[in-house]
């Protein structure tokens, strides 16, 4: 596992942390953390891509919407991490 991401489990949902790697790096991983999550039978994921610029949250989004194992995506809220995070329900 690349030292800039980790996870964090809880009861149903798993965070992928991306913050600090480039956007070609974060569209290789992204698509593989998403087969793991349907694989492992997961509700729900958060994708951690912190705010900045907003260019890493457009690609993941991109990513997101052509992802077949996505059910809808939607930025957290409050005590999620608000636009510093995108949180994503799957099929």
């Amino acid at each position: 596992m690349h030292p800039c991401y980790s996870y964090a489990s809880s009861s149903s949902s798993k965070r992928l942390t991306d913050t600090s790697v480039e956007i070609p790096f974060s569209c290789m991983v992204i698509p593989y953390s998403l087969s793991a999550a349907v694989m492992g039978r997961l509700e729900t994921v958060t994708i951690i891509h912190g705010k900045g610029t907003g260019a890493l949250r457009k690609a993941v989004h991109d990513i997101l919407r052509r992802s077949k194992a996505v059910k809808s995506f939607r930025l957290g809220v409050y005590g999620e991490g608000e636009s510093g995070v995108t949180v994503v329900t799957m099929k």
